[in-house]
């Protein structure tokens, strides 16, 4: 009893000592931001001047000449991002004291080496291979009309291109991942095999791509609306640049790949900018270990106007660390009751409108 007691404190000293190194380099990466954004205010026509010399190099690449450029793109910055928690976790033995405290006690190391890492490549990628890329390397095949522009805008309107789209994109998903919630055709067809993840078991960087070919689908069609919006809303007139497009599309896949990672790491977003504005992986985790709410990707507001955000785990237990949550139930997805937001909501978690 003396043994484990001792173990526990051991487990609480530790847990403090890196949760000060996370806060550390948070706050190191905040005035890192904070420096940048000033620097450009300085130096604003110099920054413009190499974004330029960069793109007028870039636009004669061949890789950025073709076609399939963003989905090359894209499907490498899975391969990254994946292959940065891989190697935490391979690497560095204090990874579980990372984790946010919900998945402590749940979440499972991968058990590979630092060099298994490397290679590794799950089924589940494969499958996505030709869900995702088959068609569209078809299509551009076919279909070739990329066409880059002599120049780009200043730096900070491509970073407000950025924003705008990913933004778009959380406003589209939201509504998108609540209509495949609440009707239980659509959560069947679509979205059943995702929530498998937290639910039959616990969840990790890999179960982003963990997606059946219809929600696959919804999230590319989403994205394709997002990179066009620009130029829908102005009739062509404007459109969103090539390279800011190009941005979007990474920055997608890193944060697509944090919020299911169940770390809780000092660079990501959430940490970043306070506020809870962006949800991050404790967000996200809270909605697949329950099954409902919290259906924004990025962002907060609507599940907040909407009455869908979920309390934070702290709020819900009063347990201190080490949290035993391996002995909670996850929520089951059955065929018959394929989610279990297709039961009758409680006013609370009402949508106004929906």
């Amino acid at each position: 009893m003396k043994a484990a007691h001792v173990s526990v404190l051991d487990d609480v000293d530790k847990d403090k000592h890196e949760a000060c190194i996370r806060k550390r380099i948070t706050n190191v990466l905040r005035m890192l931001v904070i420096a940048l954004v000033l620097g450009y205010i300085c130096f604003q026509d110099y920054a413009d001047k190499c974004l330029q010399d960069m793109w007028s190099v870039l636009r004669e690449n061949a890789l950025f000449k073709w076609d399939t450029c963003e989905p090359f793109f894209v499907f490498w910055t899975f391969k990254f991002v994946f292959l940065v928690y891989d190697l935490f976790e391979a690497l560095y033995p204090n990874s579980h004291y990372w984790l946010i405290p919900e998945a402590r006690g749940v979440h499972k190391r991968h058990g590979r080496s630092w060099l298994q890492c490397i290679y590794h490549i799950s089924a589940e990628s494969y499958l996505q291979f030709a869900y995702y890329y088959a068609p569209i390397l078809v299509f551009d095949f076919f279909y070739p009309r990329r066409k880059l522009p002599q120049s780009i805008p200043s730096v900070g309107v491509v970073v407000l291109q950025v924003a705008g789209m990913l933004a778009t994109y959380d406003f589209c998903f939201f509504w998108c991942h609540l209509l495949m919630h609440r009707n239980r055709t659509l959560y069947r067809q679509f979205h059943q095999k995702h929530h498998l993840a937290g639910s039959k078991y616990p969840m990790n960087h890999w179960h982003t791509i963990l997606l059946s070919f219809g929600q696959q689908w919804t999230n590319v069609t989403c994205s394709i609306f997002t990179v066009n919006s620009l130029k829908f809303a102005t009739l062509g007139a404007y459109r969103y640049h090539p390279l800011a497009r190009l941005i979007y599309n990474i920055v997608t896949v890193t944060w697509l790949s944090e919020e299911h990672s169940a770390y809780d790491m000092p660079w990501m977003i959430h940490n970043l900018i306070p506020l809870q504005f962006f949800g991050g992986p404790i967000h996200h985790y809270a909605h697949h270990t329950r099954g409902h709410g919290n259906y924004q990707k990025w962002f907060t507001y609507l599940d907040s106007w909407c009455g869908t955000k979920l309390p934070a785990f702290e709020e819900t237990t009063s347990r201190p660390f080490p949290v035993e949550t391996a002995q909670r139930k996850s929520p089951e997805v059955s065929s018959r009751s394929s989610s279990p937001s297709d039961k009758r909501p409680n006013k609370s978690e009402r949508v106004a409108g929906a």
